[in-house]
């Protein structure tokens, strides 16, 4: 983890914090050191920010890698329909490859 990284990052935040680029990096950085530190901030992201596509997917693969099936589960569904009314039709297919591979 890149403690210089990290700071800067939550100074990008605090200065704009209409702006979810800066706290996606942000729990980026800090599933390097521990995903279930990292899940507040992609919660977050989930939360304050629901039409920032790249967070599904991300927080998907944390929750699964702590074994939070279900919510993992519901965050990927969220995801699809998200990714289906942007027409973001790669990102629906690699969440739905995801969720898929759960069913197996």
């Amino acid at each position: 983890m890149n403690n210089e990284r990290i700071k800067k990052l939550k100074e990008l935040i605090e200065d704009d914090p209409s702006d979810p680029f800066p706290l996606y990096g942000l729990a980026m950085e800090l599933v390097k050191e521990s995903p279930e530190r990292a899940i507040p901030t992609f919660e977050r992201l989930l939360n304050d920010f629901p039409d920032y596509l790249p967070t599904y997917y991300q927080a998907a693969l944390i929750l699964l890698e702590i074994s939070h099936t279900e919510k993992a589960k519901i965050v990927l569904e969220n995801g699809i329909k998200l990714a289906e009314k942007a027409h973001e039709l790669k990102t629906k297919s690699e969440l739905q490859t995801q969720l898929n591979n759960l069913d197996d």
